[in-house]
């Protein structure tokens, strides 16, 4: 509720409501009428505008596309350039031992192997 201005009532507001008559009228009918005032443009406004529009979004879209190519090339060099000078920190994978004997593992598998044979198994 608002404040009195130094000695005046405070005086209560109507409550906001629809415009008088408002109630009367069709909705349709107030949306054609309004959409009567509006002012459209003509067909050669209509096509200086939408070339307007097709030629800002095609630049924006080269700018943007510049602008992620670049940034693209930059992260790379930088990710390239700390993978060169770190490379004494870098894990080498470690390799695998064959068998005890010397000799690849082996596995008999009777639904790809003939009886008696053995598939050499790669880790």
């Amino acid at each position: 509720m608002a404040k009195a201005v130094r000695g005046q009532p405070v005086k209560p507001r109507p409550p906001v409501g629809p415009p008088a008559g408002a109630g009367e009228r069709n909705y349709f009918a107030s949306v054609l009428e309004e959409l009567r005032k509006v002012v459209w443009p003509t067909w050669n406004e209509l096509g200086r505008m939408t070339g307007v529009v097709v030629t800002t979004v095609i630049l924006m879209a080269i700018i943007i596309s510049a602008a992620d190519y670049g940034l693209g090339l930059v992260v790379k060099q930088l990710y390239s350039s700390t993978s060169t000078t770190s490379t004494g920190s870098q894990i080498k994978p470690s390799k695998v031992s064959p068998g005890a004997t010397g000799a690849p593992s082996t596995i008999t598998s009777p639904a790809t192997s003939a009886p008696g044979t053995t598939a050499p198994v790669t880790p």
